[in-house]
């Protein structure tokens, strides 16, 4: 999808959305599909002309989105997509670990059958992912999976925090190097989460959770 045509889709979603937020939504859509990568820069006349606004509210968006972590700004002030420090990045791991570590715990003993079918589905589109080298596909398969679990934990404060930061989540994962040995890791790990909650196991879910952020700090 063009940016044109993700102007559009957006605008005909929510007719109501104020032109800052419209442009954050479009341009963390396009980093999370990598059309925009760390280190590249963002020209705020190209934007204005490309969504047809002056370049108050573009400049606003963008000081938006740096203040959440998408975003930095060189010497001059331009602004390029950021990759997130080691202490942002650490912070953001250690509170979705935690959120993990609730819901698991949470859903561990009335996750259904068919929220099970749906773990493991999730589970094969990320092995499929991995064999085809595809991380972008890897990582949005991998926030599918702990929310597939944030879901059957059925607790709402924790589904709407899920939803509230799953973009920055995502960001976090696809802004990460590209190891295929890590990669690799976190398909096993979550393999292990998976047959954990199957069998209802409390320690190994722990176990396996607690394992794959601590590949995470490698990111």
């Amino acid at each position: 999808m063009t940016r044109a045509e993700l102007i559009k889709s957006i605008s005909k979603e929510n007719p109501f959305i104020s032109n800052q937020d419209l442009i954050c939504k479009v341009l963390i859509s396009e980093i999370l599909t990598m059309k925009l990568k760390c280190g590249d820069s963002l020209s705020q006349n190209k934007l204005s002309i490309d969504f047809n606004l002056s370049r108050g509210p573009v400049k606003l968006a963008l000081e938006k989105m740096e203040s959440n972590g998408y975003l930095a700004h060189d010497e001059t002030g331009a602004f390029y997509v950021a990759k997130p420090g080691i202490r942002f990045a650490a912070d953001i791991h250690s509170f979705k670990r935690q959120l993990d570590l609730l819901a698991a715990n949470q859903a561990l003993y009335d996750i259904s059958k068919d929220r099970l079918e749906l773990l493991h589905e999730c589970y094969v589109s990320m092995s499929k992912s991995f064999n085809e080298k595809n991380f972008v596909r890897f990582c949005h398969c991998d926030l599918k999976f702990h929310q597939t679990i944030v879901d059957a934990s059925q607790n709402t404060f924790l589904k709407d925090t899920y939803t509230r930061y799953q973009n920055l989540f995502l960001f976090m994962c696809i802004c990460a190097e590209t190891d295929e040995r890590l990669f690799g890791r976190l398909l096993h790990q979550h393999q292990k989460i998976y047959i954990a909650l199957k069998n209802r196991q409390s320690e190994a879910l722990q176990d396996a959770v607690n394992a794959h952020y601590s590949s995470l700090i490698l990111f």
